[in-house]
């Protein structure tokens, strides 16, 4: 997961935690559920994940819709 350092450094004790794979996405889980229970959606979570722009959060949600049906697909 990628966690902006700018905007959620707070979430970590230092940087070298953020490096962490298990906590590195365990903040990103913290924030996408964060932004669900704000939103009442996953999608927007997913769109405020990427950015508060609604422009960049939409491409990045369609990228992400489109990576999500080739992962199914391949189920």
């Amino acid at each position: 997961m990628q966690v902006d350092w700018k905007y959620n450094g707070w979430r970590f004790e230092n940087a070298w935690q953020a490096l962490q794979p298990s906590i590195n996405m365990a903040a990103a889980a913290n924030i996408l559920r964060e932004n669900r229970d704000r939103t009442g959606s996953w999608a927007k979570a997913v769109e405020l994940y990427h950015s508060a722009d609604r422009a960049k959060g939409g491409t990045y949600l369609a990228a992400f819709m489109r990576h999500l049906r080739i992962v199914a697909a391949e189920r």
